[in-house]
């Protein structure tokens, strides 16, 4: 937490400092739909699958490079293998499907290059839940920091085509996708 503190101090700080010199639209929003690569271990359960995401997102621009951003992301669908100890061994007593949710806060520096493509990266934290359909209905949730890349192209008008890529830490979930960004 010390490194992302540091990290929003030396770069996003000094960004809300300069002054919005710039006629672009402040808010945003974004639909996405990605893939989910879930690699995660407790003492419960265990996962390591992939499923189709999809999220919304909604930030507000505070100046040409600095964006404040909330979202929510369904990160998919899992085979969880359940676990339990055995005569002191660690054994697979069941699989079950679990789904995955995120939301998630986050401060994004952006660039713009030759005048209609974006480059960005985000970091911030996650509130994520994993359902966990076992006999005693446990469910899995934690905050956990996040980082996000991002890289976009202006396809007309105030949408813009984002490619992204993001890790939740302690989940271990990446997403990798496609999103569509409307400006307003």
């Amino acid at each position: 937490m010390r490194r992302l503190s540091a990290f929003l101090l030396l770069f996003a700080l000094p960004g809300l400092a300069v002054g919005q010199a710039w006629d672009q639209p402040q808010w945003y929003a974004a639909f996405e739909l990605g893939n989910s690569d879930l690699d995660s271990e407790e003492s419960s359960f265990q996962i390591d699958d992939s499923d189709t995401s999809f999220g919304l997102r909604f930030g507000y621009r505070v100046n040409s490079h600095v964006s404040i951003v909330g979202g929510y992301m369904d990160l998919g669908r899992f085979d969880t293998e359940l676990l339990a100890d055995v005569d002191e061994e660690i054994t697979v007593v069941g699989e079950r499907s679990s789904t995955a949710t995120a939301w998630t806060a986050q401060a994004e520096l952006g660039w713009e290059f030759v005048g209609f493509l974006h480059a960005n990266v985000g970091v911030g934290v996650a509130r994520w839940r994993l359902d966990l359909p076992a006999a005693d209905g446990n469910d899995t949730q934690d905050t956990a920091p996040m980082v996000r890349l991002g890289l976009g192209m202006d396809v007309g008008g105030n949408t813009r085509l984002d490619l992204f890529a993001q890790h939740i830490a302690r989940l271990e979930a990446n997403t990798a996708g496609i999103g569509l960004r409307f400006d307003f």
